[in-house]
Order: C-alpha cells, then sequence, then structure tokens
C-alpha cells in the first residue's frame, strides 16, 4: 500500500510542475527510509537494468555535443537516418541506439518526422540474435543460428523500412 501512495505522491508532483526524477525520488526516498525491512527492497531492484541505462543515457548526453556532426554526416537524409539507427541497433541495443542518435533526430529540419523514423528503425532488431532480449532467447532455446535470423530479418527489416517510408511519402508529402 505504502508503493501505490508513493506512486501516487510522485505522479501528483511530477503533474504540478516538479521534475519527474525529482517528483519519484522523493517518494522513493521516503520508502527507503520508512520502510523497515529495507534489504527486501534492494532485492527487488534489477541492477543490472539500472546501470545498463544510466550507462547508455550518459553515452547519450556525450553525444549531444556531437550531434551536428553527426546530423552533418546524414546531409539531413532521412534514409540516412534510418540506415544508422538500425545498424546501431541490431550492434548494440534498439534503447542505446535511440538514446545515442536522438539528438541526431533532433537537428533534422522536421524533428518529429526524424524522431519517428528513428524510433522505427531502432524498433527493428530482428537481424541479429545478439539485438535484443528475445532474439537472444529463442536463439539459445531453438538452436537457430546466426544465418537465420539474417535471412528472417531481413525481410522484416525490408517490410519496416517500406511502411516507414510510405508513411513518411503519405503524411509528410517527401522521402527527404
Amino acid at each position: 500500500m505504502s508503493a501505490l501512495i508513493a506512486l501516487v505522491a510522485g505522479v501528483t508532483m511530477s503533474l504540478v510542475g516538479l521534475n519527474v526524477a525529482v517528483a519519484f525520488l522523493i517518494p522513493a526516498a521516503a520508502l527507503m527510509i520508512l520502510t523497515p525491512k529495507r534489504r527486501r527492497v534492494y532485492e527487488y531492484v534489477d541492477w543490472p537494468v539500472i546501470f545498463f541505462v544510466g550507462s547508455y543515457l550518459s553515452l547519450g548526453d556525450a553525444v549531444t555535443s556531437l550531434a551536428p556532426q553527426l546530423a552533418g554526416f546524414t546531409g539531413g537524409s532521412l534514409l540516412i537516418l534510418f540506415l544508422m539507427g538500425l545498424a546501431l541497433a541490431n550492434v548494440v541495443n534498439n534503447v542505446a541506439a535511440a538514446v545515442i542518435l536522438g539528438p541526431v533526430a533532433l537537428t533534422f529540419q522536421d524533428p518529429l518526422l526524424a524522431t519517428t523514423v528513428l524510433a522505427m528503425a531502432c524498433s527493428s532488431t530482428f537481424l541479429l540474435p545478439f539485438s535484443h532480449q528475445a532474439n537472444i532467447t529463442v536463439y539459445n532455446a531453438a538452436g537457430y543460428r546466426v544465418r537465420d535470423y539474417l535471412l528472417g530479418g531481413a525481410v522484416l527489416v525490408v517490410t519496416v523500412t517500406v511502411l516507414t517510408f510510405t508513411y513518411v511519402a503519405l503524411v509528410h508529402g517527401s522521402l527527404i
């Protein structure tokens, strides 16, 4: 029950205008202080995920200063941004790719469109078994090979690419 109260307090404080991180940090700290069994709280936290997200957020923050140079590399082309996001998401991770290339998408003439294209690219983690947790689970359990992922994933990537740029052409009227 106390966790629910903390959640409501965090949401309320963020809606009032307090920074979201601070709004949820205050109830979390209160829970830590007021909970009689503090040890159990630490057991419920998935620490590898916390460190994983934290490391890529800091990497994304560092890349923010490089965004204009990376945007220059794309030449304002949504296709190049899509291919960069696709390649990075399949090698590193989809969240990491979005965090790293997000600042680049924001430098485009239409940042919402570029972010949409980047989101579709970063969601296309079909080419390698190591690009997403679900892929690696099936890879180990079913005995697939990397070649199987490349063949099946290529079909899905082409489908996502065609759908993404069809959306761009229909809704925004251009493929730039």
